[in-house]
């Protein structure tokens, strides 16, 4: 037999109640009373009391009998022939320092698919489209959106850059300033809900203009960009001694200490792809002056960092100072390692760099 429903009416919820229920679900007391606590989760923040319309007509048993005897097969989370409608609203929404007004986004489940949207809301002073779908014809529900965009001109903010967008373009991870505007093009993403590590995701974000204040990573781009200068300059003295572990560095060379300037983020279009819970990108362009730093590489979701920062020597640098000569037209590569955090910048490189021209110099 089957257990059939055709149902219409109306449901009211209050946002408030459950937003508590689910961070009473999410965030569990730790299994180990003396163990480290564990990483919360941090939820939106969503206001509004509602009452909406919905039905539901369909098998809502999902096993389809084999024999008259045998228990049946499963055919996924839900019976391919329910279906669903309803729609999901609230008065305001926040996460991460992104702030969202009232709005409504209708939902619609249909051979074990559930459709939201199409999306249209406006986001710090923004808007985020498309068509998000939840599969649940498989064993676990599976998140799916399609080629297209997503996120137009939105306002960046330290919290957001300190979210998501830090794996995208690690430089904003921990950034104390953050002022721009940003778009996201997806070529497509699945996610596994129960385990986002396995998340296969790409596109393209757009940075349309941006600056940002230091944050970990931010810093020791603006100390990098500061040793480059120097070394462009000729100011070869305590270069060394700045990369020598024990040895103080030369007090008039404040790049360690007193740099505290923007890092600029000109128009650019940034590739990324997550693949096996590392999110890789190439080609984030940042400036600091006349120095130019473009990297590439990868932030796992555990936060550690491969990268390389490539600076490439520029014509005028060479004009003011003749012993660049042999690195016209040659790039700068320096690994950074580490993590958001803590990065480790290897500047072995430009160390070398140094002595070599501060010998040159000294002939």
């Amino acid at each position: 037999k089957e257990c059939v429903a055709d149902v219409k009416g109306q449901y009211a919820y209050e946002w408030r109640v459950i937003m508590r229920i689910i961070d009473d679900q999410m965030n569990l007391p730790p299994a180990d009373p003396n163990g480290p606590p564990p990483t919360p989760i941090v939820l939106p923040k969503i206001e509004g009391t509602e009452t909406r319309q919905f039905t539901i007509r369909g098998p809502l048993l999902n096993r389809a009998p084999d024999s008259k005897t045998a228990p049946g097969r499963a055919l996924g989370l839900v019976h391919p022939e329910l279906t669903a409608q309803a729609e999901l609203s609230w008065q305001s929404a926040s996460y991460v320092g992104v702030q969202a007004g009232p709005a409504v986004i209708p939902a619609k489940l249909e051979r074990s698919v559930a459709y939201l949207g199409p999306l249209d809301l406006t986001i710090a002073e923004g808007k985020v489209v498309g068509t998000p779908r939840l599969n649940l014809a498989g064993v676990a529900p599976l998140l799916e959106m399609d080629k297209g965009p997503v996120v137009q001109q939105m306002r960046i903010s330290p919290e957001m850059c300190d979210g998501w967008m830090k794996f995208v373009a690690p430089l904003l991870a921990g950034v104390t300033r953050a002022e721009g505007k940003f778009s996201v093009d997806l070529e497509g993403a699945r996610v596994p809900v129960d385990q986002p590590e396995l998340s296969s995701i790409g596109g393209v974000m757009t940075i349309h203009t941006a600056e940002v204040g230091p944050g970990p990573l931010a810093q020791q781009y603006l100390n990098l960009a500061k040793q480059v200068k120097d070394i462009a300059d000729g100011n070869y003295a305590g270069i060394g001694a700045m990369f020598t572990p024990g040895v103080a560095p030369d007090p008039n060379n404040n790049a360690a200490t007193t740099n505290r300037g923007l890092l600029v983020l000109p128009q650019q279009q940034v590739k990324f792809e997550m693949i096996d819970g590392r999110v890789h990108h190439q080609g984030l362009q940042m400036t600091v002056k006349d120095v130019i730093i473009t990297t590439r590489g990868s932030v796992g979701l555990d936060q550690t960092m491969e990268l390389v920062a490539e600076v490439p020597m520029q014509d005028n640098w060479i004009k003011q100072n003749s012993a660049l000569a042999s690195l016209k037209g040659q790039t700068i590569q320096i690994p950074i390692r580490g993590t958001l955090a803590t990065p480790k910048v290897d500047l072995g490189v430009l160390k070398n760099l140094a002595a070599n021209l501060g010998r040159s110099a000294a002939t």
